[in-house]
């Protein structure tokens, strides 16, 4: 008697039977058509169901040995930089470079938190992609704490950690306040509410933060969401900016700079992310490449995922 359709299953009788799949699949030996045998199911919902198990977390597949290309930038981009983790992905020609970085930071979250502890969470559309891409299950012990306000345009920029906690089943603490001032005076004031900065204090001491890194070109996140406008963008390229970390434009040496019209970011400063214990950057792309090799020289992250494009660059002289 064959099955019905997944989708006219019960979702714990799917959850069953992707796991007696996979358990013949990968445990067993057994090749699809023997399973389909095996489970009176056609070869097509074998599939369905493997491809399922993986989807769900109950198959996690590793792949211990990377390819030779990839370890040897990996290596040379923690000879040239003072980095403590270096994840670099391989080009596929389907995706773009931010893409592949997205997909490798969703298996690296995958097999970070696995461990525990307290994981501070940025924003960005690669890391929203990211967030996306994570195995999802219940993972004990890890807390989710946001490292900066609430961006306008939250629908493109933020929800990572919800997304994170959604995957999870884990806790998310947001920074009850949004994310950029209008002047200094006002961002002090929101600064001083006690919940504000309970929840910073929070990120400050995470054993991991992860976030995106932005450019300083007219495509640049902060300018597509209108949170800076052009000409302040172009003020600050001339004052010698080349990226962004949560709002916080540097120099090519990694020094704040800051013009008048500037936003005024309510989150970690740049020498809270010097002084953290990891610091992991989601980032790809022509555009970035500039404003990464500065947050490495300059310390202000420790760590980087993205792809093998984007690696070469960095490398080049």
């Amino acid at each position: 008697m064959r099955l019905p359709r997944l989708a006219l299953v019960e979702r714990d009788a799917v959850v069953e039977l992707a796991t007696l799949a996979a358990w013949l699949y990968y445990e067993r030996g057994l090749n699809q058509e023997e399973i389909a045998r095996r489970m009176t199911v056609s070869r097509s919902t074998v599939s369905r169901l493997l491809s399922h198990a993986r989807e769900v977390g109950i198959v996690d597949i590793r792949i211990n040995r990377p390819l030779p290309e990839v370890a040897r930038l990996e290596a040379a981009l923690h000879e040239r930089f003072p980095l403590a983790v270096v994840q670099v992905e391989p080009s596929d020609p389907d995706d773009t470079p931010a893409q592949a970085a997205a997909r490798a930071a969703g298996r690296f979250l995958s097999r970070r938190v696995r461990g525990g502890g307290v994981v501070g969470v940025g924003w960005g559309r690669t890391l929203r992609a990211a967030a996306q891409l994570v195995t999802r299950g219940p993972v004990a012990g890890v807390s989710l704490v946001d490292v900066v306000g609430r961006p306008p345009g939250e629908d493109s920029l933020v929800s990572v950690s919800r997304l994170l906690a959604v995957a999870w089943s884990v806790e998310a603490i947001p920074v009850p306040a949004p994310a950029f001032a209008a002047t200094r005076k006002m961002r002090d004031e929101l600064r001083r509410n006690s919940v504000v900065e309970a929840a910073l204090a929070k990120a400050r001491d995470a054993d991991l933060i992860v976030l995106s890194i932005g450019g300083t070109d007219t495509d640049a996140t902060l300018v597509r969401e209108g949170i800076v406008a052009p000409e302040v963008i172009g003020r600050l390229r001339a004052a010698g900016a080349v990226g962004d970390l949560l709002g916080h434009f540097y120099d090519a040496s990694g020094q704040e700079v800051s013009v008048s019209g500037v936003v005024t970011p309510i989150g970690l400063g740049l020498g809270d992310l010097r002084a953290a214990r990891l610091v992991v950057a989601v980032a790809a792309g022509d555009a970035k490449v500039e404003a990464i090799r500065a947050a490495a020289t300059g310390r202000l992250i420790s760590g980087l995922v993205t792809d093998d494009t984007t690696a070469r660059s960095l490398l080049q002289p």
